[in-house]
């Protein structure tokens, strides 16, 4: 599986910086882990289709649509940590309600 270059982050020379590049790594990290279990799913994947038993298939896609809830946890984890700032200073991601 090929990694892409993903990285959005620019580097803020402002007071930010230095906490704009940390989220930058940590974004990294959780897109190298996406890729990971992306890869854990193909194999499962390819299980499932070669199982015969219906209870094998069962519980391997229980664990193929636990990794899905993983995937896109750790894709949305790694956008928000990339466009955590929008402008100088400034908190543009998600708030609670």
């Amino acid at each position: 599986m090929e990694l892409r270059n993903t990285n959005k982050c620019s580097i803020n020379e402002g007071t930010n910086g230095r906490y704009n590049m940390e989220l930058c790594k940590m974004a990294q990290e959780y897109r190298r882990n996406t890729a990971l279990l992306e890869l854990r799913k193909k194999q499962l994947l390819a299980a499932k289709r070669h199982a015969k038993q219906y209870e094998v298939k069962y519980r391997l896609m229980r664990r193929i649509r636990t990794l899905n809830e993983m995937i896109n946890e750790s894709r949305l984890a790694a956008f928000e940590m990339e466009n955590y700032y929008e402008k100088e200073g400034e908190y543009v991601g998600r708030t609670a309600v």
